[in-house]
């Protein structure tokens, strides 16, 4: 599995609420290809002279192994309890302190497996050469305001455009090329189907992305 800014902002409110009274506050979410560090947690304090003015938190999440669901949401609660210490002001006794494992502990008691580090093996792996190769991709907007991305067969590129300019809820649509390895877990589709993403997510994504070039 892959993981995408959506998702996690879908997770963070549920987790926010169950385990944290809704007290944290929300913060930026990331992607990117970490290989040591598979999220991390980042305060920026901006400063006006002498005075602070205002914290923000950026949670990252790394897609650099292929992890199922539930070892993404281990990851992102262990990130949402260094966001908890951070928040309130507490100071631990090290990174991965009294505060952090009380912390670990009490939500472990629900069932989860939050831990210190992470090792990958087992169901953690790097991801394959084959994930790096150039995959087409379907980027559209529906007239609600969704946002979909796909990774589409090239043999039925033709059929579905003509699908696409026959649809009555896409807005606009784009073909391009890529070998992010962000694609690599999309299966490749023959009919207008994909990954529903946020706005902001869409956006950073196309501008990665080669368009595809008229034959």
């Amino acid at each position: 599995m892959q993981i995408d800014t959506a998702t996690m902002a879908r997770w963070f409110d549920g987790f926010n609420r169950l385990y944290f009274s809704s007290r944290l506050p929300v913060p930026r979410f990331a992607t990117g290809r970490s290989r040591h560090a598979l999220g991390t947690m980042v305060t920026k304090t901006d400063r006006r002279l002498l005075a602070v003015t205002r914290k923000s938190y950026t949670i990252r999440l790394s897609n650099y192994y292929d992890m199922p669901e539930r070892e993404f949401q281990n990851v992102l609660l262990h990130e949402m309890i260094h966001l908890y210490i951070a928040a309130e002001g507490m100071k631990d006794t090290s990174s991965h302190g009294r505060l952090f494992r009380r912390e670990m502990q009490r939500i472990n008691a629900f069932g989860w497996n939050i831990r210190v580090s992470i090792r990958t093996g087992g169901e953690i792996k790097a991801r394959t050469p084959d994930e790096n190769k150039q995959r087409l991709v379907l980027a559209l907007t529906l007239k609600d305001g969704r946002h979909v991305l796909s990774v589409v067969n090239p043999h039925y590129i033709k059929a579905l455009t003509a699908r696409l300019i026959m649809a009555g809820d896409v807005k606009t649509y784009a073909w391009y090329v890529t070998n992010d390895t962000y694609f690599s877990a999309f299966p490749a589709v023959r009919s207008i189907k994909g990954r529903l993403v946020d706005t902001a997510f869409f956006e950073e994504m196309v501008r990665k992305l080669t368009p595809l070039k008229a034959r």
